[in-house]
C-alpha cells in the first residue's frame, strides 16, 4: 500500500494551531511541496510516556531505523514507491521529490489516546500519531507533521498537527496529529504513515516548503 507524499504548502516559519471540530488538529488534504536539501532523516521512538493502563494502544519500540528516501519523483507520485516501516504499524513515505530540512521527526506512538495525553495535547480526537521533533537549525521553529491513517491496505483519512510549540537549535519537544476526518469525525485506523512536514513560528508564519518526514 501506498500514500501518495502530501506535504503542506504554507506561508514562512509560523505556527498556527489548526483546528477541526473538538479536535487540536484540522484535517487536510495533501497539497504540492517544494524541495530542499537532501533525504530525510527520521528516527524511531521509544513507548510512547504518558500512555496509561486504560489504552488500548499500539506503541513503537526503540529501534533505529532510518528511512529510506526515494529519489524518483514520479515513482512517488504514481505509488509504486513504497514507504519504510520504522517499527511496529508507524511508516514513512517515501521521499519523491521533498527533501530533508533542519528537523528531525521521531514518530513516538500510534493509535489510541488516553485521557492524560488528550489533556496534554489540548485534543478530543479519539486516536493520533505523536512524534518528537529536534530542531538543528540556527532559527527557532516547530515542525507541524503531516500524517495519513491507514486501515489495512485503505487511506481511512489524512491530516497534520495542530498546535506545536518553537524550540532552538539543539532542544526537542512533542506534537500530536489527530485521526479526524475532512468533516471532524474520528477515523477508524490501524496504522501511521509520516508523509511531510511545514517549518513554523509564532512570529512569522508557516514556511510555503514542505520536507520529507
Amino acid at each position: 500500500m501506498r500514500i501518495a507524499t502530501a506535504s503542506a504548502v504554507f506561508a514562512a516559519l509560523a505556527v498556527a494551531g489548526c483546528s477541526a471540530s473538538q479536535s487540536s488538529s484540522t484535517p487536510a488534504s495533501a497539497p504540492a511541496a517544494t524541495s530542499r536539501s537532501a533525504a530525510a532523516a527520521v528516527g524511531t521512538g521509544s513507548t510512547e510516556p504518558t500512555a496509561s493502563s486504560s489504552a488500548e494502544p499500539v506503541t513503537s519500540s526503540a529501534s533505529t531505523a532510518a528511512a529510506t528516501a526515494a529519489s524518483n519523483p514520479t515513482a512517488a507520485a504514481t505509488g509504486t514507491a513504497k514507504p519504510t516501516t520504522v517499527d511496529g504499524n508507524i511508516t514513512i513515505a517515501a521521499a519523491g521529490d521533498l527533501q530533508s530540512g533542519p528537523m528531525k521527526i521521531t514518530p513516538l506512538y500510534c493509535g489510541k489516546l488516553t485521557a492524560a495525553q488528550q489533556a496534554r495535547f489540548g485534543t478530543t480526537a479519539v486516536g493520533g500519531l505523536i512524534y518528537r521533533y529536534a530542531n538543528h537549525a540556527s532559527a527557532s521553529g516547530a515542525a507541524k507533521l503531516y500524517v495519513g491513517f491507514t486501515n489495512g491496505t485503505t487511506v481511512a483519512g489524512e491530516n497534520y498537527a495542530g498546535q506545536v510549540s518553537d524550540i532552538t537549535d539543539g532542544q526537542s519537544a512533542e506534537g500530536e496529529v489527530d485521526a479526524i476526518g475532512i468533516s471532524g469525525q474520528d477515523l477508524t485506523f490501524t496504522g501511521c504513515e509520516v508523509m511531510s512536514y511545514a517549518l513554523y513560528t509564532t512570529a512569522t508564519g508557516l514556511d510555503p516548503v514542505s520536507y520529507a518526514g
